[in-house]
Protein backbone atom coordinates (compact mmCIF):
# COMPACT_ATOMS: atom_id res chain seq x y z
CA UNK A 1 0.00 0.00 0.00
CA UNK A 2 1.47 3.38 -0.69
CA UNK A 3 0.21 6.31 1.07
CA UNK A 4 0.99 10.04 -0.24
CA UNK A 5 0.70 13.34 1.28
CA UNK A 6 0.09 15.73 -1.52
CA UNK A 7 -0.29 19.65 -1.27
CA UNK A 8 -2.66 21.15 -3.73
CA UNK A 9 -2.97 25.16 -5.00
CA UNK A 10 -5.92 26.49 -6.13
CA UNK A 11 -6.25 29.33 -8.40
CA UNK A 12 -7.99 32.81 -6.68
CA UNK A 13 -11.43 31.81 -5.11
CA UNK A 14 -11.32 28.15 -6.65
CA UNK A 15 -10.57 26.48 -3.57
CA UNK A 16 -13.99 25.39 -2.41
CA UNK A 17 -14.85 24.06 -5.84
CA UNK A 18 -11.42 22.15 -5.62
CA UNK A 19 -12.12 20.66 -2.21
CA UNK A 20 -15.48 19.47 -2.96
CA UNK A 21 -14.02 18.11 -6.39
CA UNK A 22 -11.29 15.86 -4.32
CA UNK A 23 -14.16 14.91 -2.06
CA UNK A 24 -15.84 13.56 -4.77
CA UNK A 25 -12.80 11.39 -5.15
CA UNK A 26 -11.73 7.80 -3.82
CA UNK A 27 -8.66 6.77 -2.46
CA UNK A 28 -8.13 10.67 -1.18
CA UNK A 29 -8.83 12.50 1.63
CA UNK A 30 -8.78 16.51 2.68
CA UNK A 31 -6.60 16.87 5.61
CA UNK A 32 -6.55 20.65 5.59
CA UNK A 33 -7.85 23.13 4.03
CA UNK A 34 -7.66 26.64 6.12
CA UNK A 35 -4.73 27.89 4.20
CA UNK A 36 -5.27 30.39 1.30
CA UNK A 37 -5.55 28.61 -2.09
CA UNK A 38 -3.79 25.73 -0.26
CA UNK A 39 -5.27 22.26 0.37
CA UNK A 40 -3.69 19.28 2.05
CA UNK A 41 -4.64 15.60 1.52
CA UNK A 42 -3.55 11.96 1.53
CA UNK A 43 -3.89 9.68 -0.60
CA UNK A 44 -3.84 5.89 0.02
CA UNK A 45 -3.23 3.15 -2.64
CA UNK A 46 -2.10 -0.39 -3.78
CA UNK A 47 0.91 1.25 -5.86
CA UNK A 48 3.02 4.50 -6.54
CA UNK A 49 1.54 3.99 -10.12
CA UNK A 50 -1.85 3.83 -8.67
CA UNK A 51 -0.86 7.85 -6.81
CA UNK A 52 0.55 8.84 -9.81
CA UNK A 53 -2.91 8.32 -11.57
CA UNK A 54 -4.52 10.16 -8.58
CA UNK A 55 -2.01 13.26 -8.47
CA UNK A 56 -3.13 13.98 -12.43
CA UNK A 57 -6.98 13.77 -11.84
CA UNK A 58 -6.09 16.27 -9.18
CA UNK A 59 -4.16 18.26 -11.10
CA UNK A 60 -6.82 18.18 -14.33
CA UNK A 61 -9.50 19.65 -11.76
CA UNK A 62 -10.67 23.59 -12.36
CA UNK A 63 -9.48 25.45 -10.51
CA UNK A 64 -5.85 23.06 -9.44
CA UNK A 65 -2.64 25.38 -10.32
CA UNK A 66 -0.07 23.09 -8.61
CA UNK A 67 -0.12 19.60 -7.47
CA UNK A 68 3.21 18.77 -5.47
CA UNK A 69 3.69 15.57 -3.58
CA UNK A 70 5.09 16.24 -0.18
CA UNK A 71 5.69 12.60 1.11
CA UNK A 72 5.30 9.16 0.21
CA UNK A 73 5.44 6.00 2.10
CA UNK A 74 5.39 2.23 0.80
CA UNK A 75 3.87 0.12 3.33
CA UNK A 76 4.76 -3.39 3.10
CA UNK A 77 2.46 -6.31 3.64
CA UNK A 78 2.06 -6.98 7.29
CA UNK A 79 3.67 -4.19 8.56
CA UNK A 80 1.89 -2.40 11.04
CA UNK A 81 2.02 1.87 10.80
CA UNK A 82 1.15 2.15 14.64
CA UNK A 83 1.60 0.10 17.15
Amino acid sequence: MNISGIIVTTAPDMKDAVVTEIGNMQNIEVNDASLNQTVIATVEVETLGDAAAIFKNVHDITGVTNVSLACSYEVEEGEQLIN
